[in-house]
C-alpha cells in the first residue's frame, strides 16, 4: 500500500456492472476470440479466465492438448490447471482421443474438484468451455487458442459499486467477478474479452487496449476501454442498458522474473432501469499487484499540537488551517485558509475536565508520558453539531479512487450526556458520504473512567483526480442524556492505499 496522508497516492480504479433479476444464463456480446496463428490446428494449448457464478472464486485457466494418432490405440491424456486467486491450484484430465483431423465435441475434463467439457473446430478456432461444476458450485471459463503470435494474457479481479450507486440491492458495496483475457499481444495494441459476474448471471464482453507508454522505470502504462475502439464504446449489454467502462493497464516491462505483475483498474457507469446513472470502480485480485514502494507522506498525529488556534502559515502548537478546520461553534465560523488564534479555537493544553466549549490540545495519555490529540469540548449550541474536517490535496499526477483511513477516538466520560463522532467523506467539499461502520457513541452516565481509546478503521472509494481535494469530515452531535458533554480527541489521523 501507498502511503497518504495530507496528500494521496493511488491509482484510479474501476467498472462493470449490470441491472437484471435473471436465472443464470449466460450473455455473449463478444466478438470472435482470433487466431492470429500459422498453427491453425486444435492441438496445442488454451488459456483463459475462471469465476464461479458466486464470484467467491477466480482464476487463470490453461489446457493443453495432447496430439493423439488417429491410427493409434495410445491412450493420451489432456491436461488442464486452474491457478486460484487464492493461491490454490486445481488440476483435471482428459482421457478422450483428440486429433488435428477432426472437431472437438464435449471433451471431459474431471478431478475431485473440478469437471468441465471442452470442444473446439479442427483448426483451433472457436474454444468453448461448458457445464463447469467447482465443488458442486456453478461455474465458467473463457479461453482462447494460445500460440507464439497469438499469445493470451489474462487477469482476474473484481468490481463494485463505491461511487453513486442509489442504494442498488446488488451492486451496493458488493465484490464480483470482472476477468479480463487479452487475446493478443498484451504489451501494445490489443482486443480485450471481459468475463463478468452480475448477480450469479455471467456476461461476456469487449474492451481494447491502446496507447501504452513505458516510464522511466520498469513499467508501462495503457490505456483500457470498453467497446471496439472504432464506433462503439459499449462493453456489454445488461437487458436494453449498455456498459462502459474505461481504465489502465500496468505491467512490468523487464524480462520475466520475480518481478512480473499486470495491473487493472478503471471506472464503469450504466444507466440501469431503477437507479438510474450507477458508477463504481473494478480492480485486479492482490496476486496481480506491481511492486510499488512505501511512500509515507505525513503520519497525522497532533503531539505538536498545543490547542493555540489555527493559521495558513502556522506558529508553533497552531494547526495549519489550509489543511484543517473546525465548526459548529455559536457565531464563530472557520474557513480553510483563515485564522482563529484565540477564543473557542484556541483554549490551550488540557488533560481534560473542562467546563468551557472549544477545541483544545488533550493530552490523553491518563498521566503517562505527554501525549497531546486534536480535541474538543461541546456544549449547548457549540459543536452539538459541529465538525473537524481535514482537507488532502491530489498532487500525484494520478488520479486517486480507493483508500484506507485509520484513526483513534478518545472519550473522556466525565459527563451524563451521551455525544457522537462520525465520520463522512467528499470529492467537493459539498455532498458528504458517511460511514456507518465508523459511527461511535460515547457512553450514556459518567463513569469516571480516564482517556478511552476506540480506533477505527475503513475502507472506502471515490474518485479524486489529480489536482483535486479529498475531504475528511469528523461531525460531532449530542445524541442523548442530560448533565453535560463528555470530552471527545481525534488522533493517528492517517490515509493510506487500499489494497
Amino acid at each position: 500500500m501507498k502511503r497518504l496522508s495530507y496528500t494521496i497516492t493511488l491509482l484510479l480504479a474501476l467498472v462493470l456492472i449490470s441491472c437484471s433479476e435473471e436465472t443464470i444464463e449466460v450473455t455473449d456480446s463478444s466478438q470472435d476470440l482470433k487466431l492470429t496463428t500459422d498453427d491453425k490446428t486444435n492441438i496445442g494449448t488454451y488459456k483463459g479466465v475462471f469465476t464461479t457464478l458466486d464470484s467467491e472464486f477466480r482464476g487463470q485457466i490453461e489446457i493443453n492438448i495432447a496430439n493423439s494418432n488417429a491410427n493409434s490405440f495410445t491412450e493420451k491424456f489432456h491436461k488442464a490447471e486452474i491457478r486460484l486467486q487464492t493461491g490454490e491450484v486445481l488440476f483435471a484430465t482428459s482421457k478422450d482421443k483428440i486429433t488435428s483431423v477432426y472437431s472437438v465435441e464435449q471433451a471431459v475434463f474431471m478431478s475431485n474438484d473440478i469437471s468441465f467439457n471442452f470442444s473446439v473446430n479442427r483448426d483451433g478456432t472457436n474454444p468453448i468451455v461448458s457445464n463447469v461444476i467447482y465443488n458442486n458450485t456453478e461455474a465458467d471459463a473463457l479461453i482462447a487458442k494460445h500460440t507464439n503470435l497469438a499469445p493470451v494474457e489474462t487477469i482476474t479481479g473484481t468490481y463494485a459499486c463505491f461511487l453513486t450507486c442509489f442504494g442498488h440491492p446488488v451492486l451496493d458495496g458488493t465484490n464480483q467477478t470482472f476477468n479480463l483475457m487479452f487475446t493478443t499481444d498484451a504489451s501494445g495494441d490489443t482486443e480485450i474479452t471481459t468475463q463478468v459476474v452480475y448477480d450469479e448471471v455471467l456476461y461476456n464482453g469487449i474492451g481494447v487496449q491502446d496507447n501504452c507508454n513505458p516510464d522511466a522505470g520498469t513499467t508501462t502504462d495503457c490505456n483500457i476501454e470498453s467497446g471496439n475502439g472504432v464506433d462503439s464504446d459499449e462493453g456489454f449489454i445488461i437487458g436494453v442498458n449498455p456498459v462502459k467502462w474505461n481504465g489502465n493497464h500496468t505491467f512490468n516491462n523487464e524480462a520475466t522474473g520475480p518481478g512480473d505483475c499486470s495491473e487493472v483498474s478503471g471506472i464503469f457507469n450504466i444507466n440501469t432501469s431503477n437507479n438510474g446513472f450507477v458508477f463504481g470502480f473494478f480492480r485486479n485480485d492482490p496476486i496481480f499487484d506491481c511492486p510499488v514502494s512505501v511512500n509515507t507522506i505525513s503520519n497525522n498525529g497532533f503531539n505538536a499540537f498545543t490547542g493555540a488556534g489555527f493559521a495558513p502559515v502556522p506558529s508553533a502548537g497552531q494547526l495549519d488551517s489550509d489543511i484543517i478546520i473546525a465548526n459548529g461553534f455559536n457565531g464563530e465560523l472557520l474557513n480553510y485558509g483563515g485564522t482563529e488564534v484565540t477564543g473557542v479555537y484556541a483554549k490551550g493544553e488540557s488533560t481534560g475536565g473542562e467546563s468551557h466549549a472549544g477545541i483544545y490540545a488533550f493530552d490523553i495519555s491518563n498521566g503517562g508520558i505527554k501525549d497531546n490529540a486534536l480535541g474538543f469540548q461541546p456544549a449547548t449550541n457549540d459543536f452539538t453539531p459541529g465538525y473537524i474536517e481535514v482537507k488532502l490535496n491530489n498532487t500525484t499526477g494520478n488520479n486517486l479512487t480507493r483508500f484506507q483511513i485509520d484513526y483513534d477516538i478518545y472519550v473522556l466520560n466525565n459527563k451524563n450526556g451521551s455525544n457522537s463522532l462520525n465520520f463522512s467523506y467528499s470529492n467537493n467539499g459539498v455532498d458528504y458520504t458517511p460511514l456507518d461502520d465508523l459511527d461511535f457513541v460515547s457512553p450514556e452516565g459518567s463513569d469516571g473512567s480516564p482517556w478511552v481509546r476506540t480506533p477505527k478503521s475503513a475502507v472506502f472509494y471515490t474518485l479524486i483526480p489529480n489536482g483535486q481535494n479529498l475531504y475528511l469530515r469528523f461531525t460531532s452531535d449530542e445524541v442523548s442524556g442530560t448533565g453535560g458533554y463528555d470530552e471527545f480527541a481525534l488522533d493517528n489521523l492517517e490515509l493510506v492505499e487500499a489494497d
